[in-house]
């Protein structure tokens, strides 16, 4: 994994293999906000690794759950910004 760290962009992770090793890239401040906006309760007192663990088994189970409430054009427009050209 590599952290391009240009003064005028954001840190830009680049290479990263898994949604796991993303967390992990983290400071455990934004962990926290992640787990609140997607509104994961009973894991604010975790350390850093239970939280990315916990984190990266509970992500995409919302993610499908939400996906699954897209319409047809929605699922055409998260296929066509998955997919590598």
């Amino acid at each position: 994994m590599e952290v391009n760290k240009n003064k005028n962009q954001k840190n830009k992770i680049i290479g990263i293999a898994s949604l796991k090793e993303a967390l992990s890239a983290l400071k455990i401040a934004d962990l926290q906000d992640i787990r609140k906006k997607l509104q994961i309760k009973n894991i604010s007192s975790m350390k850093k690794a239970e939280l990315i663990q916990s984190l990266a088994e509970a992500i995409p189970v919302l993610f499908r759950n939400i996906i699954s409430q897209f319409d047809e054009r929605r699922l055409f427009l998260i296929k066509n910004i998955t997919s590598v050209a």
